[in-house]
């Protein structure tokens, strides 16, 4: 298997897991606002206490706007990770087709003969004959090359 191909195989695993934690994160915001709501239902039909309870509802009050606060940055800082999880799917796509691509070029690029296929040659040579009288000629060689660096 190429390398390209386990890395390829290595983000499809990746984006698995974060298909399943996308899942998971978009089931706990929506509980999480389900039970928000019923929450501030709850603070929002208490009936409005006396002027002079001021300095003991006061704290109460500040503590409830603090948490919707809390409540709105968490629900925007998810919507900003939500926004980011499909910025990084789109390049992951991208990636894949780059590698892809990459991939079908690498295996269609030439490739080296075999040092175990021989050479045929046709030329010229000039040698000493079987007889040992010396004789040029046209001739078809076999030849296997060696390389020794």
């Amino acid at each position: 298997m190429v390398r390209a191909d386990v890395a390829l195989a290595a983000a499809d695993s990746l984006v698995d897991r974060a298909t399943e934690l996308e899942g998971l994160a978009t089931s706990l915001a929506f509980e999480a606002e389900r039970r928000d709501t019923v929450i501030i239902r709850m603070v929002e039909e208490l009936p409005a206490p006396p002027v002079d309870c001021e300095p003991y509802t006061a704290p109460r009050d500040r503590v409830i706007m603090a948490m919707e606060e809390r409540h709105e940055n968490i629900t925007a800082a998810f919507e900003r990770q939500r926004e980011a999880a499909v910025l990084l799917r789109a390049a992951e796509a991208e990636a894949h087709r780059a590698a892809d691509s990459l991939v079908a070029v690498l295996d269609s690029r030439p490739r080296p003969l075999s040092p175990l296929i021989p050479e045929i040659g046709v030329g010229a040579f000039a040698g000493f004959c079987s007889t040992g009288q010396p004789c040029v000629g046209i001739g078809v060689g076999v030849q296997w090359k060696v390389r020794l660096f």
